[in-house]
């Protein structure tokens, strides 16, 4: 009898399914801009665009729904969630409570190897933030 070989840590192959693959067009787009806030997303148009059925376009649409990106106009369909300045200020005000502690977690555990990869990780960020290309810098 023969014995199947031994796991050898292979990454799982992840296949994604045609809504998943729709719904991150539409998050790409909207995050560089090409889609803007307040958008309307037209299931037809997408659905010619991307050469599929208007179904897993509108299945797509509740998924980043419900991640918060796009709201439903009852009759209309999608469009892309717009923030009003005071969430934008809650947003900020938690990022700064959370990033505060992380430093704090971070500063107290640092070593020499961390020291330096922070390091080159500001210089990244330098370089990044003298490229005008908002995409990547998100």
């Amino acid at each position: 009898m023969r014995l199947a070989s031994k796991p050898v840590g292979l990454p799982a192959i992840v296949s994604q399914d045609l809504v998943t693959q729709i719904a991150r067009a539409l998050t790409d787009a909207i995050i560089s801009g090409q889609i803007p806030p307040g958008a309307k997303v037209a299931e037809a148009a997408v659905a010619r665009e991307l050469g599929v059925s208007r179904a897993p376009v509108r299945e797509a649409g509740r998924l980043l729904e419900s991640q918060g990106l796009l709201v439903s106009i009852p009759g209309r369909g999608f469009s892309v969630r717009t923030h009003a300045p005071d969430e934008i200020d809650d947003l900020y005000d938690l990022r700064i409570c959370i990033e505060k502690h992380a430093a704090v977690l971070a500063a107290q555990r640092m070593t020499p190897e961390n020291r330096l990869a922070l390091r080159r990780q500001l210089d990244v960020l330098h370089e990044t933030a003298a490229i005008n290309d908002p995409a990547r810098q998100v």
